[in-house]
């Protein structure tokens, strides 16, 4: 008999990992359930699986989540438990009999090498899965050299020929209709005349990007401004680096400053995409920054209407009170005001004569027998 509110203590053996092999050679441990002998309790069992998480696992997520950001978190739970371990364990000892990570690459020595997700696999021969990863690998490198290029400035760049082409004159060559209806007449336009060469223009500063491992970028928008967003948020026209000896100078300008600046150009934007180069030296211009000239045409018909709507108030305020003859005779004498005097005056005498109306008071009227009547009683 076994006493009360005691527990039975089951003590197993370790076991060693060549001993579990010799056991359970012959079985593969996947995402079902399988009968073996477990190692710990030597009993005929048949295993349960269940997903735990592991290394794998949480290196897999941050991967995803590093290389889509945001949207790898819907994406997330649904491969959640492809990138998991399926765990068998013994139901009688509880103790865990293999780990089997259901994500598996294939080995570079076997011939036919099998790509393996959960369920579902995929073979292929190992010329073919070398040549798909060099595809993958060289698409991957170009692209991460260009963003770096982007993202991280672009190359140190020699001072080009300086050249008179304005503003104007890019855009009717280079500019976003331009590249819209030939796009390889535009970039060869590009190419030809403005690659590797010094430009005098001005703009306003859209915005001072610093960088500490990066380049230092100035957005700079045109006049006129090469494409115009509804969201209300200028775009910038230019992307020029600047060197460090430029900071000071950088330091004391603002959003919305008017700059006169030398740069050379490097890359063309497309689609409506700033075009990138290098800028070496500014002069800030003076003047009075008019914020109806950055605006958008929606905030400028706002904007435009304002004092129409001023006037139209105070229009309607004159209207509203009761003008006198006095004040009727200073009315301007254009048609308009004659107009405004004839309409002043009818209801002007409309009202006297509805009040004399009102003044006067109205015998009520007799019918030829109520006339006689009182005849009658008059002579009596």
């Amino acid at each position: 008999m076994v006493a009360q509110g005691k527990l039975i203590h089951f003590e197993v053996e370790p076991v060693k990992h060549s001993e579990e092999a010799e056991e359970n050679s012959n079985v593969k441990f996947e995402d079902i359930p399988v009968e073996c002998t477990c190692p710990f309790c030597k009993e005929e069992i048949v295993t349960q699986v269940e997903l735990e998480n592991s290394w794998f696992t949480y290196f897999a997520s941050l991967t995803l989540f590093l290389v889509i950001g945001w949207v790898s978190c819907p994406i997330l739970p649904l491969i959640w438990t492809l990138i998991q371990d399926s765990v068998h364990t013994c139901p009688r000892c509880l103790n865990k009999i293999s780990r089997n990570r259901r994500v598996k690459c294939p080995s570079i020595k076997s011939e036919i090498m099998t790509l393996k997700c959960g369920s579902c696999a995929v073979v292929l021969t190992r010329r073919y899965v070398i040549t798909i990863f060099l595809i993958f690998s060289t698409i991957i490198a170009f692209t991460t050299i260009r963003t770096l290029l982007k993202v991280y400035g672009l190359p140190d760049i020699e001072h080009g020929p300086q050249i008179d082409n304005t503003w104007m004159m890019f855009m009717e060559s280079c500019g976003v209709k331009s590249y819209l209806g030939n796009p390889i007449r535009a970039v060869r336009e590009f190419e030809d005349n403005y690659q590797y060469k010094t430009i005098s223009w001005t703009g306003r500063v859209i915005k001072v990007q610093e960088g500490f491992w990066k380049k230092h970028f100035i957005y700079i928008g045109m006049s006129p401004p090469q494409i115009v967003s509804n969201s209300g948020n200028p775009i910038p026209d230019l992307g020029l680096t600047f060197s460090e000896e430029l900071l000071p100078q950088i330091s004391k300008i603002k959003p919305g400053d008017l700059l006169e600046f030398n740069a050379t150009l490097v890359e063309f934007g497309k689609r409506g995409h700033p075009h990138f180069g290098q800028m070496w030296n500014f002069t800030k211009v003076d003047d009075e920054l008019n914020m109806i000239d950055i605006l958008l045409p929606k905030q400028k018909s706002l904007l435009l209407m304002i004092p129409l709507i001023e006037m139209m108030n105070q229009l309607s305020e004159q209207l509203s009170k009761p003008i006198d003859l006095d004040d009727r005779e200073k009315l301007p004498s254009t048609a308009h005001g004659r107009i405004l005097n004839s309409n002043i005056q009818d209801n002007k005498e409309s009202y006297e004569m509805s009040r004399q109306s009102e003044d006067v008071y109205r015998l009520p009227e007799f019918s030829p027998g109520s006339k006689e009547e009182a005849e009658k009683m008059d002579d009596n």
